[in-house]
């Protein structure tokens, strides 16, 4: 865990990367055997010395003292680390996430929040007798801040489409939009169309909002979505999806960890 994940293969590095995310790697400490009540489960255990182990109720002693006492880790492998791989590699940081989205676990939530915000800065700005005062939150409001949110993560993930729109440029080649008619609705959201423009269906649009896995708030909309239809399955739900927007890249949500089986299981034929 400890290993910076550009030295591992791409399996390996995918998920390490992840569980760094979610804790760092600074947290990782080392339980010996003896202070490890998984062992006496993996190792075996007599039931009657199971009844009476403090280890396997309560865990190690040290774990009910504060965090500052707990033993120091220097625990050194002294087999070597599997998948390494020997790579240079220049990377690009990331700007900095937006803290807005790390607040919220609710797409419902954050939108009545800003909602309220934005009402406060709208009546801060009329006379008295024009404020909105009301304890209830309008529909059109509420809309209105989901497409705010939504052109607002767009700008963050796709800003050099944005500025090549407003300046009339064509993307690179490269780039992963290339293949697509890409332009801004009225409400200046990214919008993609394809084949889908040569519909004869007036029920379909002609072009769809462009969402990322890259963007937070994807996420919240793909979970909210999942409850709001009784949690059906992948293919259901992209296909839900599918009918207003386009996700990128195309079926991400399929491939989990497949793509690297594929890749590594090819690797060993060639």
């Amino acid at each position: 865990m400890k290993k910076t994940p550009n030295s591992l293969k791409t399996f390996v590095s995918h998920r390490v990367s992840a569980i760094n995310e979610l804790i760092p790697s600074e947290y990782w400490k080392h339980v010996s055997t003896r202070h490890n009540p998984a062992d006496l489960a993996s190792r075996g255990v007599n039931p009657t010395a199971l009844i009476s182990s403090s280890l396997w109720w309560e865990g190690p002693p040290w774990l009910k003292r504060p965090p500052v006492q707990w033993p120091s880790s220097n625990y050194i492998n002294p087999n070597p680390v599997p998948k390494l791989k020997a790579t240079i590699a220049i990377v690009k940081p990331p700007p900095p996430a937006n803290p807005l989205w790390a607040k919220f676990l609710s797409l419902n939530k954050l939108v009545r929040v800003i909602v309220w915000v934005r009402r406060f800065f709208t009546n801060s700005k009329l006379q008295p007798q024009k404020r909105i005062l009301c304890n209830t939150l309008d529909s059109k409001e509420i809309q209105s801040t989901k497409t705010y949110l939504l052109r607002m993560s767009q700008e963050e993930t796709y800003s050099d489409v944005f500025d090549s729109l407003r300046s009339g440029k064509s993307l690179p080649s490269g780039h992963p939009l290339s293949k697509f008619d890409v332009s801004m609705n009225a409400d200046k959201q990214l919008c993609v169309s394809g084949r889908v423009q040569d519909t004869t269906s007036p029920q379909l649009p002609k072009s769809l909002i462009l969402l990322s896995l890259k963007f937070p708030f994807t996420h919240l909309f793909l979970s909210t979505l999942h409850v709001n239809y009784n949690h059906p399955g992948v293919c259901s739900l992209l296909s839900i999806v599918a009918e207003t927007y386009h996700i990128a890249p195309p079926r991400a949500l399929h491939f989990g960890g497949l793509w690297e089986a594929g890749v590594k299981g090819m690797e060993t034929i060639l």
